[in-house]
């Protein structure tokens, strides 16, 4: 009997024990670690404009300056035929370029991709889903109107 009383009072304290244990083996990379964001559940979540393990990869929507005038358009386009391409700028998916232009079309143009961003550098990916063509690569915004020709 002294056996079972002895028994139950260590196991209480060694369930507490390996409760303690697994909380301790818990693994938060990313304590202390997010440049520009917060750790949550052991992964990085970044601020507006970051990305990337740590958040220190610099992905655009990141304002240089706060006044709101600093933005402009990049106008995606193309000048040779094929079925529409899919763009997504900063892992977001935009839109489709899906008319063939002889020259520079500027922003605005029908049948071309136009994205407003604030000014900063972006990355882009595209792809035309028929042939598997890809396009991937970054662009600056720093003046009101960008043209970015998709080239095969």
């Amino acid at each position: 009997m002294k056996d079972l009383r002895k028994q139950m009072y260590f196991l209480p304290l060694l369930i507490l024990f390996a409760f303690a244990l697994s909380n301790c083996n818990k693994n938060t990379p990313c304590e202390d670690n997010c440049q520009n964001g917060y750790c949550s559940d052991g992964d990085c979540v970044c601020d507006s404009g970051f990305g990337g393990k740590w958040c220190v990869d610099n992905i655009g929507n990141n304002t240089n300056n706060s006044n709101e005038d600093n933005s402009g358009t990049v106008s995606f386009w193309r000048d040779f035929s094929g079925n529409p391409i899919r763009i997504s700028v900063d892992s977001i998916y935009r839109g489709q370029i899906t008319e063939v232009f002889n020259t520079d079309p500027q922003c605005n143009n029908n049948g071309t991709l136009d994205v407003e961003l604030n000014y900063g550098t972006y990355y882009y990916s595209a792809i035309e889903d028929s042939t598997g063509i890809t396009w991937s690569n970054t662009f600056t915004i720093s003046v009101p109107c960008v043209t970015y020709k998709l080239t095969l």
